[in-house]
This record gives structure tokens, sequence and C-alpha cells, in this order.
């Protein structure tokens, strides 16, 4: 039953860091539309000073819901490989791959899921790292 639970624990945790993810993204398109608007000495000095805290932002949920995940998931039921993080990444990747190109055949630019591949792949070496621990 544990190991339900911590499954569940670990698509929940995924799925909010999506929505975060989400929120992000929108939150940087509508700074960087009111920044577009701004003359270019002012954009230029915006993206010098700015520009690590703007990429620092958009990838704020790949910092932190990886640590969140795996601390969360195994507090609840500890994994000696971590191959439940490695099914469940490599599964969404699939998923995620699939949508990033039928995304672009519209003419899309899927940004939230290339971040979420992101984390999918954090989340893969980072539960590796956490296998060698216990070993």
């Amino acid at each position: 039953m544990k190991r339900v639970l911590s499954w569940i624990v670990l698509v929940i945790i995924s799925v909010l860091v999506a929505l975060i993810a989400s929120i992000v993204i929108g939150i940087a398109t509508f700074v960087l539309s009111l920044v577009s608007e701004l003359n270019t000495f002012l954009q230029i000095i915006i993206y010098i000073f700015g520009g690590s805290t703007f990429l620092a932002f958009i990838i704020g949920p790949v910092w932190y819901g990886v640590p969140l995940t795996l601390q969360a998931s195994e507090a609840i039921c500890q994994s000696k490989k971590g191959m439940r993080y490695i099914v469940y990444s490599v599964y969404e990747l699939i998923m995620l791959t699939i949508s990033i190109i039928l995304s672009i055949l519209k003419g899309d630019i899927p940004i939230v899921s290339i971040i979420m591949c992101i984390y999918y792949i954090a989340l893969i070496i980072e539960s590796k790292q956490l296998s060698y621990e216990y070993y």
C-alpha cells in the first residue's frame, strides 16, 4: 500500500509542477510583452541585468520540483533503485515528445512541454543519484 501511495504522490507532485510551470511561463510571457514595448536601449539594459534572473525564474519549477518530488515520494516508501522515477519519467517523456511533435506540426512552440521534459530528465538523473546512496 505504501508503494501505491508513493506512486500517487509522485504523479500529484508532477502535475503540480506542470501547473506551476505553466503559470511561470504565463508570467514570463507577460513580462516579455511589457519589455518589448520599451525602447531598444532599455531593453538591452533589462536583458543584460535581468537575463539570468529571468532564466532562473523559468527553470525554477524544475530546480525546486525535482527535490520536492523525490523527498515526498521517498518519505512514504523508499525506492532502492529508483525504478518508479525512471519508469514514470520515461512514460511521460514519450508522451511529451509526441505532444511536442504534434504541436510543432501545428505551428506552436510548446514551452511548458519542453520545461516538463527537462523536469523528467532531471528526475531520472536525480533518481540514479538516489540509487547510488543506498549501495
